[in-house]
């Protein structure tokens, strides 16, 4: 029986709808779904088949010690959620963060105000060198390295007389973030393919650049994962939690996961997200090893996990020294200089390179390693309706905005970044348009300019706006130059509109801009002037 085949109708049809509502969009897909998981039948069949002895998934209790990074988040919110234990926190950032006290040495005040960062209250130990506070009686209390956090804040707040009943809030809700530090739930590897399509959509507040919901910016990476013959997906379910999409259409929402890697040479884990937990990554480990041994046969030398980073020798067992790189395709590469942890095999050489990226497929017709401008697309241009900018050469699609400005076909990008308004308040792409900044009599100028479109660059129409107009060409890197009005050369109609485009009320208030930091001096010894009875303009 093939993979696709140990599928349920229902686990078909919510595959197709999660596809629908996030894949493809307004695309219509033209693939079934076992068309489009023939790849992913095919990678997980060579060895993970068997390894999982013909499940999909496979679920574990665990009891495992919640990381820093856990225990931070819920101390914060554990604060967040006490009016008192906030109030108490202000107070003493407040206190030891901005007081000016010179009674107090700055080291010693800042100190303090460290005291309260959550990497400190999820020790809950100082960690850092001995310092003294001078209590109000004059008592001097010493905060040792190791001292418990909570009870020296305990014995400062009662030295410097500061509220003890808030105080009392900001213990319990401490306290409360701490009590969970080992919890008990339920740890799953999978290989099923909504595990990976779902890998970062969650109801758990949290998200990567691997979200399907959110257009994430690697999602094509998650079809590199599913069609991996070497990743499996790890993860803790919360209980309280659901993802849902469609009509009755729910799957696990996933608080915590971490992709394996799994070949005959290594086993070894990526990156946890949306936190690292190096309990359930050894657990998740060992029990991809156990799975090996028992249904391939497969053997690793060292019994438990050995720390190790990429792109730096090491021993991964007695009398051995390896060197490990890793690749991706279009999945982001979540290897980095941090620690990871292995079992290896024994037939492993002196260097190992692993691309652990499968087949990447357009999720709407099926194809294999199909065109697509960037790692977020679900749908190749093989699928896509598309045309072309006309100023950057980047593909439209259908579902994208896009303009017509001087009779060019303009992406968004361009279109925000090319297109200004005229004089008249017409739209054009500033390549076709003169910008004239204005200067004060002293020539000095800012960055406030209008945009006089190619056509109008005559004096008929710009007359009606200045007298006299100079031509400095200020950098000898361009032949281009730069055209300026004195605010004592515009009309009554050209005073109107740099008034209207710099916001000002009157002749006063346009003054005053030149006097900004953000003003500059024009040197116009070199100008050339221009003024209707010239008839001509230059670059006309």
């Amino acid at each position: 029986m093939s993979l696709v085949d140990k599928l349920t109708d229902k686990e078909k049809t919510m595959i197709e709808k999660y596809i629908d509502a996030y894949a493809t969009y307004d695309v219509q897909r033209t693939a079934s779904v076992d068309h489009l998981l023939r790849f992913w039948d095919q990678a997980k069949s060579e060895y993970l088949a068997d390894m999982f002895n013909g499940q999909l998934m496979i679920t574990k209790p665990v009891t495992f010690v919640q990381g820093e990074e856990e225990l931070q988040e819920q101390i914060g919110k554990a604060l967040r959620d006490n009016q008192d234990a906030l109030d108490f926190c202000t107070t003493w950032r407040d206190k030891f963060g901005w007081s000016h006290d010179d009674a107090m040495d700055e080291q010693v005040r800042w100190n303090l105000y460290r005291m309260l960062d959550h990497d400190i209250l999820a020790r809950n130990v100082w960690p850092n060198d001995t310092f003294a506070v001078t209590f109000l009686d004059g008592t001097i209390f010493k905060v040792q390295n190791g001292t418990k956090i909570s009870k020296a804040i305990g014995k400062i707040v009662k030295g410097l007389g500061m509220s003890e009943e808030k105080y009392e809030a900001f213990r319990i809700a401490c306290s409360q973030g701490l009590n969970q530090k080992t919890i008990r739930g339920e740890l799953t590897l999978s290989i099923h393919p909504l595990d990976y399509m779902t890998m970062s959509d969650n109801e758990s507040d949290w998200s990567s650049c691997m979200n399907w919901r959110d257009n994430g910016c690697y999602r094509q990476g998650t079809v590199e994962m599913m069609n991996s013959p070497m990743v499996v997906v790890a993860y803790l379910s919360a209980h309280d939690a659901k993802l849902a999409w469609g009509h009755d259409c729910t799957w696990n929402s996933k608080k915590w996961r971490e992709l394996l890697i799994i070949t005959p040479s290594i086993i070894c884990n990526v990156l946890g997200y949306p936190y690292r937990n190096d309990d359930l990554s050894q657990a998740a480990l060992k029990m991809l090893k156990q799975l090996a041994e028992t249904h391939l046969g497969w053997k690793y030398v060292n019994e438990t996990p050995v720390v190790w980073q990429q792109e730096d020798h090491f021993e991964p067992y007695d009398g051995k020294t390896l060197y490990i790189t890793t690749d991706t395709y279009h999945m982001y590469n979540d290897f980095s200089d941090r620690d990871h942890f292995g079992f290896f095999g024994p037939e492993i050489g002196e260097e190992l390179h692993i691309n652990y990226s499968g087949e990447a497929e357009c999720m709407c017709c099926g194809q294999a390693d199909p065109p697509i401008d960037e790692e977020s697309y679900l749908v190749g241009c093989c699928c896509e309706e598309y045309e072309y900018c006309e100023c950057c050469g980047e593909r439209i699609y259908s579902n994208e905005a896009s303009y017509w400005v001087d009779d060019q076909h303009l992406c968004q990008y361009c279109y925000e970044d090319r297109a200004v308004c005229d004089i008249h308040g017409d739209e054009h792409i500033v390549d076709n348009c003169k910008k004239l900044f204005l200067m004060n009599d002293e020539n000095v100028t800012r960055a406030d300019h209008v945009c006089i479109y190619d056509d109008d660059w005559n004096w008929e129409t710009l007359g009606k706006y200045v007298n006299l107009l100079y031509s400095v060409r200020e950098n000898p890197w361009y032949y281009d130059p730069k055209f300026y009005v004195r605010l004592s050369d515009l009309t009554q109609k050209g005073l109107e509109l740099f008034l209207y485009h710099t916001n000002c009320d009157d002749i006063e208030e346009l003054e005053e801009l030149f006097d900004s930091r953000w003003a500059r001096q024009v040197d116009i010894s070199e100008a050339y002037t221009y003024e209707p009875k010239d008839e001509s303009l230059p670059w006309s």
